[in-house]
């Protein structure tokens, strides 16, 4: 079995897209291969594009499927893109709590729209419980089964 070759940053940097592609499906994300690529990829993303304060933070890690990604956290609401890739590696966007203001209004409305589902649903069930204790229920019920097994 042949070993594979080690490769640094820089000789990354400066082979083709064709030729990294082939480097990289050849990894195994899962035991670690390619991580000396992808750390300092993310440092170098960071350098590169971490100039607003909404850019939380940028790391690196192993998405769904086995594939390295560079993460890049950023404030709701931030406008700014990034490129889908770079140098070869996924780029993927997530999106910071939410904060302040916009955070209080969500769980204002969450509160409002919760309790309204809440009290519809013991009214509903208790207009079922009226109904089915009530004396024509029976007859209701039995007469609907009769009509659905025909």
């Amino acid at each position: 079995m042949r070993r594979k070759e080690t490769l640094s940053l820089s000789k990354w940097c400066r082979m083709t897209p064709a030729a990294r592609r082939a480097a990289y499906t050849s990894w195994n994300p899962y035991q670690g291969e390619g991580r000396q690529i992808v750390e300092p990829l993310a440092r170098l993303f960071e350098k590169k594009y971490k100039r607003s304060a909404d850019v939380v933070s940028v790391s690196q890690g192993v998405y769904h499927g086995g594939d390295w990604i560079i993460g890049v956290t950023v404030r709701v609401g931030y406008k700014s893109k990034f490129p889908e890739t770079f140098y070869g590696i996924r780029v993927m966007k997530f999106y910071d709590g939410l904060t302040g203001e916009l955070k209080r209004k969500l769980a204002t409305q969450y509160n409002n729209d919760i309790s309204r589902f809440i009290d519809g649903e013991i009214g509903a069930f208790k207009k079922c419980f009226n109904f089915l204790s009530s004396p024509g229920a029976k007859r209701w019920l039995v007469d609907f089964v009769r009509n659905v097994v025909k």
